[in-house]
C-alpha cells in the first residue's frame, strides 16, 4: 500500500546513515544555474528528500518525485538512499503514480531491494510486494509458492509484518498455493487482527475469524466469538467490502438468535452484544425504530430492515414473538 509517512522513513531507513542535510549556498554574484545543474549540484540525501517532498507533499507532483528518485536510485555513494530511492520508483509503477502500471517494472525494483542486506525494513517492505505481486498481479503468471516464500519472510519484519499474515491466513483458508489449513488461517487471521494501527486489514482478518468461529472450520461453532468477530468489522468504515460482507452475515445470526440469548425483558436486549447507536440487523447506523412486539425493544433497527422482517412475516429477532404491524402495534397498547 501507498506508503504515507516520509519522515518515518528517513528516520527508520537512514537513521545514523546518512550525511545531515546542507542546503546550497549561492553568492549573489553567481548567475542562476539550470535546473540540471543544480541537480547535479543535489547530494544523494537531498536527491531523496527533493523526490520525497513530491511524492507526499500536499500539490504532489509524481513525475517530478519520479526524476529525483530515479537519480537518487542510480548514485553509487550512499546505498542508503539508493535503497530507499529504488522501494519508492517500485511502488510507483505499483500504483501507477505518475507512470502507468507496470508490474514488471515494480518488480525489478523490489528485487533489487530485496537483495541488498544493509536495510532489513525495506528488504522486507520488497519482500512484501513482491508476495503481492506474485499472488494477485494480473501482469505476470500467479506463483503462489513464490508469494507464500515471500510473504512468510516479510513476516519477520514489524514493518511488512500486518499485511504478510493477512495475505498468509488467506492462502490457508483458500488452499493456494498449500493445503488448506483452518488452523494455521486462524492464527494468521488473528494475528491481523491485534493490528490495531492498520484498520483495514484488521477489519477482513476480522470478518474471516467471524466466518470460521460461525462456520466451526478447525474450531467448535462458536456464534458468540463469531458475532464479536463480525461486528468489529461491521464497524470499520475504512474497508467497506469487509464491512458489507460482515454486515451480511449479521443480518441472518440476528434472525437466528445465533450468538445472543432470546429474552423477554427488553433492557437484557440491550446488552453488550447490541450497539445503540447501530441498527441489529445490518450494522449500520442512521435513525433506529423499536421494534412492534408485546416486549417493544428499541430502538434497534432500521425501518427499512423491520419491513422486510414484517412483510416475510418474520417472528422478532430479539425474542422470537409475534411481530404486529403498526397499526395492530398501536391497537395493543
Amino acid at each position: 500500500m501507498h506508503i504515507k509517512n516520509a519522515f518515518f522513513y528517513a528516520l527508520f531507513f537512514l537513521s545514523g546513515a546518512l550525511s545531515t542535510f546542507t542546503p546550497a549556498i549561492f553568492s549573489m554574484e553567481q548567475p542562476e544555474s539550470s535546473t540540471s545543474e543544480k541537480t547535479a549540484a543535489l547530494t544523494p540525501l537531498e536527491l531523496l528528500r527533493s523526490g520525497e517532498k513530491y511524492y507526499f507533499g500536499q500539490n504532489l507532483e509524481y513525475t517530478k518525485a519520479r526524476e529525483f528518485f530515479e537519480q537518487a536510485a542510480n548514485q553509487k555513494t550512499d546505498p542508503c538512499v539508493n535503497v530507499l530511492a529504488r522501494l519508492y520508483l517500485g511502488e510507483m509503477y505499483y500504483y501507477s503514480l505518475g507512470v502507468k502500471e507496470d508490474h514488471l517494472k515494480a518488480l525489478d525494483y523490489f528485487e533489487q531491494v530485496e537483495a541488498q542486506t544493509i536495510e532489513p525494513g525495506a528488504k522486507a517492505l520488497a519482500r512484501r510486494y513482491l508476495g503481492q505481486i506474485y499472488y494477485l498481479s494480473k501482469h505476470i503468471t500467479v506463483d503462489y509458492l513464490k508469494a507464500h516464500t515471500y510473504f512468510l519472510q516479510a513476516t519477520e519484519h514489524p514493518k511488512a509484518q500486518a499485511d504478510a499474515q493477512q495475505y498468509l491466513g488467506l492462502m490457508y483458508y483458500f488452499g493456494q498455493g498449500v493445503a488448506i489449513d483452518y488452523s494455521k488461517a486462524r492464527e494468521y487471521f488473528e494475528m491481523a487482527a491485534n493490528q490495531t494501527k492498520k484498520p483495514k486489514i484488521q477489519a477482513r482478518a476480522q470478518y474471516y475469524l467471524g466466518l470460521i468461529y460461525n462456520l466451526g472450520q478447525s474450531v467448535a461453532v462458536d456464534n458468540v466469538k463469531a458475532r464479536e468477530y463480525f461486528q468489529q468489522a461491521a464497524k470499520q468504515k475504512k474497508e467497506p467490502q469487509a464491512k458489507k460482507q460482515a454486515q451480511e452475515h449479521l443480518g441472518p445470526m440476528n434472525y437466528l438468535c445465533q450468538g445472543i440469548t432470546p429474552t423477554n425483558d427488553p433492557t437484557d436486549a440491550m446488552n453488550a452484544t447490541i450497539d445503540p447507536q447501530e441498527c441489529f440487523i445490518c450494522a449500520d447506523g442512521g435513525e433506529l425504530v423499536g421494534l412492534p412486539c408485546a416486549n417493544n425493544h428499541g430502538p434497534v433497527i432500521h425501518s427499512a430492515c423491520l419491513k422486510t422482517f414484517l412483510e416475510q412475516d418474520m417472528p422478532c429477532p430479539m425474542c422470537r414473538g409475534k411481530l404486529y404491524k403498526i397499526s395492530e402495534s398501536e391497537n395493543k397498547k
